[in-house]
């Protein structure tokens, strides 16, 4: 069978390859470590939104270097892997879900200009430390989660080459769920606070 044809065969399996989990379980250890996440905001005594945080630790943010670009290319795993026919027979390959996103995440960095002037309204004094921010807080978030589901490499017909195909299983916690559970906590938003206050209180917390 012709790897077009097993990548093909592949896409049209539902489950998700459970041999594959097994070997990550396997293979990486089932540890988990308590990392501090240094993607720190703080006003300094000018009152200029700044950075903090990140002492000796490589930069994974602000104006485009070489050295910035060396140290994502350093981060990164490997997107596209090997999958054995033992661990999944017919899948050939694949992209693991934390570094396909950390991928994604590090193109985003790269563009931050393509909307700028849609989005008048951003206040440029703080936009840059903000977006700073923002990038390696989702890098540290996406690092933590480490999720590994497979995107497959499948057969695509029209285009006549090899793609991923996104449109597979994940393992998840409930969003709508945590949506909920916080938005009966919301503490912001004047329609929410002061009954969510009450009920709180009247609730004994």
């Amino acid at each position: 069978m012709s790897r077009m044809q097993v990548s093909a065969t592949f896409s049209n399996l539902v489950n998700y390859p459970r041999e594959l989990v097994r070997t990550v379980k396997k293979e990486i250890p089932a540890v988990t470590k308590q990392v501090r996440f240094n993607a720190g905001l703080r006003y300094n005594e000018r009152h200029e939104l700044v950075r903090t945080g990140n002492s000796g630790q490589p930069e994974y943010v602000g104006d485009p270097t070489p050295e910035l670009d060396a140290a994502w290319d350093e981060l990164m795993g490997a997107v596209n892997i090997f999958i054995t026919a033992e661990e999944e027979p017919g899948l050939g390959g694949g992209l693991p879900t934390v570094f396909h996103d950390l991928h994604c995440l590090n193109m985003i960095r790269q563009n931050l200009h393509y909307y700028w002037d849609y989005y008048p309204h951003n206040n440029a004094s703080i936009l840059k430390p903000h977006l700073d921010h923002c990038i390696d807080s989702i890098r540290l978030s996406l690092m933590c989660s480490g999720d590994m589901t497979v995107a497959p490499i499948i057969w695509d017909y029209n285009k006549g080459r090899f793609i991923p195909d996104f449109e597979v299983h994940h393992t998840c916690r409930d969003y709508e769920a945590l949506k909920e559970w916080t938005l009966a906590r919301d503490s912001e938003h004047e329609e929410r606070w002061r009954e969510n206050a009450a009920r709180l209180h009247a609730e004994g917390h």
